[in-house]
């Protein structure tokens, strides 16, 4: 039986995805937002609570609005990890692609 997505993991996945789709490393999203590489990586992991400081941080580096990372959260229990990242991934290149669109008009 595949493991269950917790609203902490929920919220780690959409960080990674989007620190993914920008192209930086762990280590390069940490200094970024003047936080440790071991934090970022604790909370893509969903092992260490985003304050909301850090959340706004991230949107900002990251260029995604500090609400689209709780998207899912405290509503999709039940999802299976590997169907949240998958989410996450999408919504991710949805983001990629409403970017490239608009920049060409």
């Amino acid at each position: 039986m595949p493991a269950r997505a917790t609203d902490d993991h929920r919220l780690g996945l959409t960080v990674q995805a989007a620190r993914q789709r920008a192209g930086l490393t762990q280590e390069a999203l940490a200094a970024l937002i003047a936080r440790t590489p071991e934090s970022v990586s604790n909370i893509e992991r969903g092992r260490q609570l985003s304050t909301i400081e850090t959340l706004v941080d991230l949107g900002r580096v990251l260029e995604v609005p500090p609400p689209d990372f709780l998207d899912g959260v405290a509503g999709g229990s039940g999802l299976s990890r590997e169907r949240v990242q998958q989410e996450a991934k999408l919504r991710e290149v949805a983001r990629g692609l409403s970017d490239a669109t608009s920049g060409s008009r």
